[in-house]
């Protein structure tokens, strides 16, 4: 008996398998990332497919790049747009500071005394407020005296034997009220100059000088003739 055997074969049809894509990453949306420096801040909008419509009153003809550069501080705003539709889909807005690129410094040509003359004549220390000088960008100032003169000697009779004649604490002056003035010494009124510095802490600076008047007689004469300045008020003092 003979045996055969029989190879059958089968077909088994491919199957093929669809893979699915993965989905398109959702939108991130609208952030601003902000980078700033001392004279102008970086601002960009998420990556996408927008368009992108920036506004502000610090953008008087607005901006459509993913990424703008300002030079103002404020508060601007992002508008995405879908790029395909045109349709906005979302908005975001951040306040930058943008530090100043230069400074001007404080001007003191009009700087003057708050009360530029000192009455009565009593040998007290009256502090001295100077006023006028300004800043042009608006910093506040900080004034400082560092020196006062005098055009009378600081102890002699007639002046009440007091000295020294002025004090500075802390950058601010104070003169003292008294000026030469009996028979022998009449005396024309005592004139004191302080010379100060004024600074913006932005590294602006100015120098100036104020003249503050002990006159001889209020109401008579009630003015000051300045002799020279010759004596330093904050000196040594003579005995008479």
């Amino acid at each position: 008996m003979l045996c055969s055997a029989l190879a059958l074969s089968v077909f088994v049809p491919a199957v093929a398998l669809a893979q699915k894509e993965p989905p398109p990453p959702k939108p991130q949306g609208c952030q601003i990332t902000v980078s700033e420096g001392r004279c102008s801040a970086t601002l960009c909008g998420p990556i996408g497919n927008y368009d992108y419509k920036w506004g502000s009153k610090e953008l008087p003809f607005g901006a459509s790049t993913q990424c703008i550069t300002v030079n103002r501080s404020g508060t601007y705003s992002l508008l995405l747009v879908d790029h395909e539709t045109g349709q906005g889909v979302d908005k975001c807005a951040v306040s930058v500071l943008v530090g100043k690129c230069s400074n001007l410094p404080p001007d003191c040509s009009q700087a003057h005394a708050k009360d530029g003359m000192i009455w009565p004549p009593n040998h007290q220390m009256e502090p001295v407020v100077i006023e006028g000088v300004v800043d042009p960008d608006g910093d506040p100032v900080l004034i400082e005296v560092f020196g006062v003169t005098q055009d009378e000697p600081l102890n002699v009779e007639g002046d009440g034997s007091t000295c020294a004649d002025a004090v500075i604490v802390d950058g601010q002056a104070s003169v003292r009220a008294e000026r030469t003035g009996d028979p022998n010494i009449p005396g024309n009124g005592r004139v004191y100059f302080l010379s100060f510095v004024a600074s913006d802490g932005q590294g602006g600076r100015c120098k100036g000088s104020i003249m503050v008047c002990v006159p001889h007689d209020m109401g008579q004469a009630d003015s000051c003739i300045d002799d020279g300045q010759f004596y330093d008020s904050l000196g040594d003092c003579p005995q008479p």
